[in-house]
């Protein structure tokens, strides 16, 4: 009977052989896919440029308001505030009431993809965040067994000229900040401390727990889901829904 023999292999070549072979990154699956390339076509000569130099421009003037209104949002976090920049620009008088004694966010990163990115240019948010953001050069899909890349997405020169603008990351306490600090140059009257204690539907005004009356033309709620003293969260959210039943 022939004896079977165990060939030894130097450690190089079995470390070599349980690492993932990645395949050449031209070879990988790009996500988003190319089904947004038809856009070329129809695109007219230079625009991808143009958007560019535009997203590193100054924000353009938006049209004004033919009828400009008082109007009052509650609640100046990240939805809060972006509302009140969009109307402010429209040359809205636009005041802020937020329960907090001071401003702060919690959390993590965010992603910005380009079609919000162009908003925050358009609005000209971007130069308080530009020292914050960070801009990856792409993300890399793996292979949850055994981290083998599956899929790459290209967020460079050709992702930008695209879309217009890059895919940033940025921290949620830094996109908070240069929000407030937009919002504070439009002429935005952020009043915190000021904790909303009812609603006037009808005469579009809230009461803060103080007893102060606060009146505008539109009241917008963005007080988030954070409020403790009713089940939906959100003070604002209670009085539209249906209670459920006990």
């Amino acid at each position: 009977m022939k004896k079977s023999t165990t060939e030894s292999i130097p450690a190089d070549d079995r470390r070599q052989q349980r690492e993932p072979r990645y395949p050449p990154r031209d070879l990988l699956p790009s996500y988003p896919s190319q089904s947004l390339q038809f856009l070329r076509k129809v695109q007219r000569p230079g625009a991808s440029e143009e958007h560019l130099r535009a997203a590193g421009g100054p924000c353009p003037s938006p049209r004004l308001a033919m009828c400009r209104l008082s109007i009052v949002i509650v609640g100046a976090g990240l939805g809060g505030l972006a509302a009140a920049i969009a109307l402010g620009l429209k040359g809205h008088a636009v005041r802020v009431v937020e329960q907090a004694q001071q401003l702060g966010e919690v959390g993590a990163g965010i992603q910005i993809p380009p079609n919000s990115g162009r908003l925050l240019h358009r609005w000209g948010v971007y130069p308080h965040l530009q020292q914050r953001v960070v801009v990856p050069e792409g993300i890399k899909v793996r292979r949850w067994e055994d981290g083998r890349i599956i899929g790459y997405t290209d967020l460079g020169t050709r992702f930008q000229g695209d879309f217009g603008v890059p895919y940033y990351v940025v921290h949620r306490a830094h996109l908070h900040e240069a929000l407030h600090a937009r919002a504070k140059e439009l002429g935005v009257v952020v009043a915190l401390g000021s904790r909303v204690a009812r609603y006037d539907e009808r005469g579009g005004s809230v009461e803060l727990e103080d007893g102060s009356v606060i009146r505008g033309d539109l009241v917008v709620a963005v007080d988030g889901e954070s409020r403790e003293t009713t089940d939906s969260g959100s003070f604002s959210r209670s009085l539209l829904m249906v209670q459920k039943e006990s």
